[in-house]
């Protein structure tokens, strides 16, 4: 775990501060946090909206279940009709999330 034991005190124009307080609140982070990756040469950007966070999730589900099935065709060498219909359905899905969201 990181202590950190120094503190300073930083005086900024009412601009700075505005920017500071903008740079925190788009990025998600507390205005603490910001000033430290900035230190780093960190680029603070922008928090994904709930739209890109919702098609990660979903994506990363159907990547799961295609997956599974993949695994289980290369185990045994076949697939079902059930399984094609299913891994069907499921490149659908995402065609169809990835054209209704974005």
């Amino acid at each position: 775990m990181i202590y950190r034991t120094k503190k300073i005190t930083v005086r900024l124009t009412d601009k700075e501060y505005a920017k500071l307080r903008e740079m925190s609140e788009t990025s998600g982070l507390k205005m603490e946090p910001v000033i430290r990756k900035l230190l780093v040469g960190y680029e603070i950007r922008p928090r994904p909206n709930a739209t890109y966070i919702k098609l990660i999730k979903e994506l990363s589900a159907v990547g799961n279940n295609l997956n599974q099935i993949a695994h289980l065709a290369n185990a045994t060498g076949k697939i079902t009709e059930d399984q094609w219909k299913k891994t069907h359905q499921l490149l659908e899905k995402i065609w169809d999330f990835c054209a209704y969201e974005l």
